[in-house]
């Protein structure tokens, strides 16, 4: 998953910064770098052919949810082009490049884990 999921110890995004639009605080956190990368890592190096590796997140932070919470039916806030869904968008590719300075790189992304009548985005 991006960030954590239903099934992490705590809930957290990579940009939990309040109204960090440039997202000039996104980092990966010690779950990615000490668990979930050595572990795909390592599933590289021992698989007889590339992995197709997918990725994507259980919420986008609580600051672009419209009921500022990580867990519940917010939706992404404002309109598709505005800030938000450019924030949003550019999460997605910050959390690719991050990933690719780990030489881990993602065939597929999927916008939300959930089926589409529950935005959990």
């Amino acid at each position: 998953p991006m960030a954590s999921c239903d099934f992490s110890v705590r809930l957290y995004t990579y940009a939990d910064v309040e109204n960090d639009f440039d997202l000039k605080n996104f980092s990966l956190t010690d779950e990615d770098i000490k668990m979930k990368i050595p572990i795909l890592q390592q599933a590289q190096e021992v698989a007889s052919r590339p992995l197709l590796l997918y990725a994507s997140p259980w919420t986008s932070p609580v600051w672009m949810k419209t009921n500022g919470a990580m867990t519940g039916r917010g939706t992404l806030k404002g309109q598709p082009g505005d800030r938000y869904h450019k924030t949003w968008a550019n999460y997605f590719i910050r959390f690719l490049d991050e990933y690719a300075k780990y030489n881990l790189t993602f065939w597929a992304m999927f916008s939300q884990k959930f089926r589409p009548w529950f935005l959990g985005v």
